[in-house]
Parts: C-alpha cells; sequence; structure tokens
C-alpha cells in the first residue's frame, strides 16, 4: 500500500470515526468521561463494525489513537465553550446591574422630583396665602 493509499484511508477512518463519536455523545463532562472510560469498548466496537461492513481489517491503536485526539478536540470545545457562557453570563450580570441602577436611579430622580415638586406647591400655597391675607388687609386699609 502506498503513502497516499494509507493517507486517504486514514482520512476516510477518522471521518467515519468521527461521525460515529459525534451521533454517540453530546458535548458535556459527563459524557466525555464515560467515552473515556469506555474507549477500549468504542475501539472494539467500531474496529468490528469496520470489518462486518467492509471485510478492511483495521489495527486497534489507530482507531484508538484517533478516539484519544478526537476526544482532546471535544474537551478543547467544551473548554471554550464553557467559557463563553461564562462571559456571556457575565455580561448578562453587568446588564441586568446597569439596568437596576438606571432603575434605581429613576426612582430616585421620580422621588426627587416629586419632593421638588412637592416644596413648590407648599411654597406657592404659602405665596398665595401671603397675598391673600395681604389683599384683605389692602382691602381693609381702602375699604374696598
Amino acid at each position: 500500500m502506498n503513502e497516499d493509499s494509507k493517507n486517504y484511508e486514514m482520512q476516510i477512518l477518522a471521518m467515519m470515526i468521527n461521525q460515529y463519536l459525534d451521533d454517540m455523545v453530546s458535548l458535556s463532562e459527563e459524557k466525555l468521561n464515560q467515552l473515556e472510560a469506555n474507549r477500549d469498548q468504542i475501539v472494539w466496537d467500531l474496529a468490528t463494525r469496520i470489518y462486518k461492513e467492509s471485510g478492511h481489517k483495521v489495527e486497534f491503536h489507530i482507531i484508538r489513537n484517533l478516539i484519544n485526539s478526537r476526544i482532546e478536540v471535544m474537551r478543547y470545545q467544551l473548554f471554550f465553550s464553557q467559557s463563553s457562557l461564562l462571559e456571556s453570563r457575565r455580561i448578562n450580570e453587568e446588564k441586568a446591574i446597569k439596568i437596576a441602577e438606571q432603575k434605581a436611579n429613576a426612582v430616585i430622580n421620580d422621588k426627587n422630583n416629586d419632593d421638588t415638586e412637592k416644596i413648590t406647591s407648599q411654597d406657592n400655597e404659602r405665596k398665595l396665602a401671603i397675598f391673600i391675607k395681604v389683599q384683605e388687609i389692602i382691602s381693609d386699609q381702602l375699604d374696598v
């Protein structure tokens, strides 16, 4: 078997193993741990399946190496998906804090506006009361 044939065989084998693992395992820490624990059984199952379907004998260490490299890739993907999830969660928490601060500031501003309006209203009432008293005094003085 020449070098090109071996490379092609490895590509097909890697594609088949990756497809099998993608169908079998979801991307979670628990599933990856199960995959590692059952790695030898999976090697056996894949070698048997390949032989039954094609009559081609594949060495176990080749399948195991391909599975190991796929597990590493999946761990890497899991790590980055968890990292991006944590980053997303952090960003969402920051947004929630900003929204809460904005709402708190709006409530404080509304309260300040209400207090200002109340003070202004009380001041206007006091001025009106003074005006009425002054008007009464002037009316009494002028006999109007």
